[in-house]
C-alpha cells in the first residue's frame, strides 16, 4: 500500500497508520465544501501538508494556492500582503493586489491565524461575510471568492479566551476543525517516514541511502519526537551526512514539552474522529533520558534474546552457541554473565559445562 502521497512541490502527505488514514478521509469530506477550515496541531506536525491536500482534493485544484505566515510579518506588512496596498507613486505606481485577490477561486492558507492582529481579523471577517474586498486607498470594491484555510498551534478555545483570536472569526473559521496529531500519537508512521526521507534526501544531496538497523528504527518509533516532522527530517539529513544515528541525533533537539489540548470538532456537535493529544506522553516516550539510552536498551534486549535463543537451541552448549552466533567463546561467556542468563536449573547448567568441555 502506498502511504506517501505527493500533493505538490516537495509537500507530501504521509499516512501509514489508522489515525492519519482517518484524517485523510476527513480531508476528503471537507474538500467537497467551500467552507473555511481551521487546522490545529503542534509545530512541525504537517498542518500545511493537510491544507494543501484539502486544496488538491477540492473543486479548486487548478486554481491558485497561496500561503501567508501571520507570525512572520509585522501588522502593516501583513495587511498589505493579504488585502493589498497602494504603491509609492514615485517608484511603483498603482495598486498592488494582496493574496485575497491573487487567490481568486483558489485557496488562501493563513498560518498561525492567532498571530494576526485583531483589527486585521475583524477586516478579514468582513471580507468573508460580504464576499468582497474594498481596496485600500481608493474604495474600489472587488468580488472575492476564496477559500480560507487557517492553522494554529494554539488551542482555539484558549486563543479566544486570551483575546488572540476573535470569537466572531473563530465561529466563521471553525465550521470544520481538523486536528493533525503529533508523531507520538501516530507511531506507525515513523518507520515509513524514516525510510521515505532517507531516500528523498539521499537523492536530493546525491549520496548513497544509509539504512537504519531495525532495532534502532524500533527505538525511534518509541521516541516522542517533540519537534515532530521537522525534527525527524533534520535528523535524517544529519544521519545521511555523518553516517551515525547517535551523532546525528542530539545536535538541536527541541526540548520535550507537554502537548496542547486541542478542542477539535468536525462540525458543531460532532466530535472529531481524530483524537486530540493526551495530556501526558505515554509509554517509553515519557521516560526520562535520551534517545541514545533508548536505542541501547532496545539493542540490549534484542542481543539478550538472540543469545538466549542460541543457548536454548544448542541445549546450553556454549561453544556451539558461540559458533551459531559467530562470536568468540570468551565473548559469549561475558555476555551470559552480563545478562545474568541461566538455564532452567542447576543440573542443566552443570551439564552445559560438561558439554562445553
Amino acid at each position: 500500500m502506498n502511504y506517501i502521497e505527493l500533493i505538490g512541490g516537495y509537500i507530501y502527505f504521509v499516512g501509514a497508520g489508522s489515525v492519519m488514514r482517518e484524517l485523510r478521509k476527513q480531508a476528503e469530506v471537507v474538500a467537497e465544501t467551500d467552507a473555511p477550515v481551521l487546522i490545529l496541531g503542534e509545530r512541525g506536525s504537517g498542518k500545511e501538508a493537510l491544507a494543501r491536500l484539502i486544496h488538491t482534493l477540492s473543486l479548486r485544484p487548478l486554481c491558485s494556492f497561496e500561503s501567508v505566515n501571520c507570525a512572520a510579518l509585522p501588522g502593516d506588512v501583513l495587511e498589505g500582503e493579504i488585502f493589498g496596498e497602494e504603491r509609492d507613486s514615485h517608484r511603483l505606481p498603482g495598486f498592488m493586489p494582496g493574496k485575497l485577490e491573487l487567490c481568486e477561486n483558489g485557496t488562501l492558507l493563513l498560518n498561525e491565524i492567532t498571530e494576526m492582529p485583531i483589527r486585521l481579523q475583524d477586516r478579514l471577517l468582513e471580507v468573508l461575510q460580504a464576499k468582497r474586498l474594498v481596496r485600500p486607498g481608493h474604495g474600489t470594491a472587488v468580488r472575492v471568492d476564496v477559500r480560507i484555510v487557517a492553522t494554529s498551534t494554539a488551542s482555539s478555545g484558549s486563543a479566544v479566551l486570551e483575546d488572540k483570536l476573535s470569537a466572531e472569526l473563530y465561529t466563521r473559521l471553525s465550521a470544520y476543525t481538523l486536528c493533525v496529531p503529533p508523531l507520538r500519537e501516530r507511531r506507525e508512521d515513523v518507520p515509513h517516514l524514516l525510510s521515505f526521507y532517507i531516500d528523498e534526501f539521499a537523492e536530493h544531496y546525491g549520496v548513497k541511502p544509509r539504512r537504519l538497523d531495525p532495532t534502532v528504527v524500533k527505538a525511534y518509533e518509541s521516541y516522542s519526537w517533540p519537534g515532530n516532522l521537522t525534527e525527524l527530517r533534520d535528523f535524517v539529513k544529519r544521519y545521511l551526512i555523518t553516517g551515525s544515528h547517535e551523532t546525528a541525533f542530539p545536535l538541536d533537539r527541541p526540548e520535550s514539552r507537554d502537548p496542547i489540548g486541542y478542542d477539535c470538532l468536525m462540525w458543531p456537535g460532532t466530535m472529531s474522529l481524530t483524537a486530540p493529544p493526551s495530556n501526558r506522553l505515554s509509554g517509553a516516550a515519557s521516560d526520562a533520558g535520551s534517545l541514545k539510552s533508548l536505542v541501547r536498551k532496545v539493542r540490549s534486549e534484542a542481543e539478550r534474546n538472540a543469545i538466549a535463543a542460541a543457548l536454548e537451541s544448542t541445549g546450553w552448549n556454549r561453544k556451539a552457541a558461540a559458533r551459531l552466533l559467530k562470536v568468540s567463546y570468551r565473548t559469549l561467556l561475558y555476555k551470559i554473565d552480563q545478562y545474568k542468563l541461566e538455564s532452567s536449573g542447576a543440573n542443566e547448567i552443570a551439564r552445559g559445562f560438561l558439554r562445553d568441555a
